[in-house]
C-alpha cells in the first residue's frame, strides 16, 4: 500500500510520519529494490526519526545488500545515514 503513495511529490509528507511508517517501509525494504531505493533516499533520509528506527535494515543494506540492492546504490546510501561507529 505505502508503494502507491510513494513519489516525489508524497515524500516530504511520509518522512513526518514516523513511527506509524515503519510497518509498511520494513515491508518495501523486505521485497523490492527500485522502491528501497526511492524510500531510503526520498523518506528515511529525510527523518532522524525513521533512520534510528530502521536502523538494523539500513545494517543490513550497507554490510550484506544483495546484488540487486547494490546495483541500486542501496549500500552506499544507507551507510551514509548510520551513525559513525
Amino acid at each position: 500500500m505505502l508503494r502507491s503513495f510513494l513519489d516525489w511529490r508524497s515524500a516530504p509528507f511520509l518522512a513526518t510520519v514516523g513511527a506509524a511508517l515503519v510497518p509498511h517501509a520494513r515491508r518495501i525494504l523486505d521485497d523490492d529494490d527500485t522502491w528501497k531505493y526511492f524510500l531510503v533516499q526520498d523518506v528515511v533520509a529525510k527523518s532522524a526519526e525513521l533512520t534510528v528506527l530502521l536502523q538494523p535494515e539500513l545494517e543490513r543494506l550497507a554490510r550484506f545488500a544483495t546484488e540487486g540492492e547494490a546495483a541500486e546504490g542501496l549500500p552506499l546510501m544507507a551507510a551514509a545515514l548510520l551513525p559513525e561507529a
